[in-house]
């Protein structure tokens, strides 16, 4: 896992963002606050303390058995979970195929 280094750093300093990125993909928001997992990581291993009363808005390919295992361990304590699924079509592009929310609001196909 990278990239929550800065996060917490800004949560010791009093501040937080309002949602954090957390992406299977490398380099797909660089200018929000983004954590990356990498493919040896182990989403329920990982330390995510640094999400409690934030959102987590994670995303990753529809093929990937390992982002609803993410999502999963964001919601045990992110405030709210929202997850996206779907195919890469280029590198800066998404097909959106499912989205989960732990509030019930995003929730598409319905």
């Amino acid at each position: 896992m990278t990239g929550h280094e800065p996060i917490i750093a800004m949560r010791r300093a009093g501040n937080s963002p309002s949602h954090v990125w957390v992406t299977r993909h490398l380099d797909q928001l660089p200018n929000f606050p983004m954590v990356f997992i990498a493919p040896g990581d182990v989403p329920e291993l990982l330390d995510l303390r640094f999400l409690v009363g934030l959102t987590a808005l994670v995303e990753g390919p529809d093929d990937d058995p390992m982002v609803p295992r993410l999502a999963a361990a964001c919601a045990k304590v992110a405030r709210r979970t929202v997850c996206s699924v779907g195919h890469y079509l280029t590198p800066y592009g998404f097909e959106t195929t499912r989205i989960t929310d732990t509030e019930g609001i995003m929730q598409w196909p319905n």
